[in-house]
């Protein structure tokens, strides 16, 4: 991977948008992270050291961009991540701001600058956040958490379509139209690994033991899998709104100190127009394992 460069400029618009201060820059430090954060993006960590009130002092900022590796690069254009995030974090939140809709401060990383191919971050982890383990059943307190964070991600969308007289999808429908699930070749080759695993999967897991035969389980598994790209479009029944659409645990950084826990969501390359329902149980079943659901979901 290539580090990104940010030129004297660039660095000071990112730093006063978050200080709103005056300084000077004393040095810039852009360096890769030794382990991969994501599989849809490159990520590193710029540092700024700046001089105010006679003082030194340095910012950490999370730089994200589009990927190197081919691949993964062709999957994040064709599905349209990359202008879904970068509208989301210039088009709606400016939305937002305008009509003073603040519900979302605190459950989003504030985003300091945005060009062609980069997004330029808070440095979360340097504030006490963190990214749990996927396999790792969520607890019940970081369930309400994360709950919470998505909550105001839906709430904000409804409370500007209240204030505006106005439904989203009408004047984002590029943004918010539902581009995972399409006849794009890389999403295609990726939808049939997914069919591949799955069956891999119901081979090993299936038992005599299990009350349903293996080729209606094995059906049932493959239906479900189909029926997603129904459950992705907006509905006509219920109320809709936006949605994050990949709610498990690698898009959610949580801090814990001894009052509570927070969270913070992260990665909008797959956000659409649904019922929040949507994302509220793919986030439970993604995250948290049966006994936990079976003690707690009501």
């Amino acid at each position: 991977m290539e580090t990104p460069t940010f030129s004297h400029s660039d660095c000071q618009k990112i730093v006063s948008k978050k200080l709103n201060d005056d300084f000077v820059i004393v040095e810039v430090r852009n360096s890769t992270f030794d382990h991969k954060n994501g599989y849809l993006g490159d990520h590193s960590l710029l540092t700024v050291t700046i001089k105010r009130n006679q003082c030194n002092e340095s910012h950490n900022f999370f730089v994200k961009t589009l990927p190197t590796v081919p691949s993964q690069r062709q999957f994040l254009l064709e599905i349209n991540g990359f202008f879904k995030e970068h509208r989301f974090f210039t088009r709606y939140l400016n939305l937002l701001e305008k009509h003073s809709i603040k519900v979302l401060e605190g459950a989003i990383p504030r985003c300091f600058l945005v060009n062609d191919e980069t997004f330029v971050f808070d440095d979360l982890v340097s504030k006490g956040y963190k990214t749990l383990p996927s396999r790792v059943s969520l607890d019940l307190e970081s369930v309400k958490a994360a709950l919470t964070t998505f909550a105001k991600l839906h709430a904000s969308c409804i409370i500007l379509e209240e204030k505006k007289q106005f439904w989203l999808v009408d004047e984002f429908e590029d943004e918010v139209a539902e581009t995972f699930y399409s006849d794009k070749e890389s999403v295609k080759k990726a939808y049939a690994s997914s069919k591949h695993g799955l069956r891999a999967l119901v081979d090993l897991t299936h038992t005599q033991t299990m009350t349903i035969p293996k080729s209606m389980f094995m059906e049932k598994i493959l239906d479900g899998l189909d029926q997603q790209k129904l459950f992705a479009q907006p509905s006509t029944k219920f109320r809709n709104t936006i949605c994050h659409g990949d709610p498990w645990t690698k898009n959610l950084m949580f801090k814990f100190d001894d009052r509570d826990v927070k969270c913070v969501m992260v990665d909008f390359q797959s956000y659409r127009y649904c019922p929040p329902g949507q994302d509220v149980m793919a986030f439970l079943h993604l995250t948290t394992d049966k006994k936990l659901r079976d003690d707690h979901l009501d």
